[in-house]
């Protein structure tokens, strides 16, 4: 009985709060881009795919600087559906500026690649290759 009694507690507790707060957590989170990414390696490069469905690939920024690949863009909509008032009645659109930032070391900067492809922007970062080290005998004096 209670053991009843907590179980109980516990189904009157979780609707009241817990689902409340994931729903407000979650749709706070739902609505931010965060860019979804994969990100392969391989012995000579790294690729990174990134969706940005419905952006311009004139608003994408691509930059590396300090080992760093900084993705960024700003995206705007301007076609919102209004009611007879002028009012917008719902709308998911999209935009701001968003940026995100991946850390990929010891990368050829001047043979980096990047193409935008059905909203899913592909880069290629070709490592560098480690130096050759000059093998020599020394004479002993």
């Amino acid at each position: 009985m209670a053991n009843d009694l907590v179980t109980r507690n516990n189904d009157w507790f979780d609707p009241l709060f817990v689902d409340d707060w994931d729903r407000f957590f979650n749709r706070g989170f739902k609505s931010v881009n965060n860019m979804l990414t994969d990100v392969k390696e391989t012995k000579d490069n790294y690729t990174v795919a990134v969706d940005i469905p419905g952006v311009d690939k004139k608003q994408i920024h691509l930059d590396y600087h300090n080992d760093e690949l900084k993705v960024s863009y700003h995206n705007e909509h301007t076609n919102e559906e209004k009611d007879k008032e002028g009012h917008v009645i719902h709308s998911e659109r999209k935009y701001g500026s968003f940026q995100r930032i991946y850390t990929f070391p010891d990368i050829n900067p001047e043979e980096i690649t990047a193409e935008y492809v059905d909203g899913v922007l592909h880069i290629t970062l070709p490592k560098r290759k480690p130096a050759e080290r000059d093998a020599k005998r020394i004479e002993i004096k």
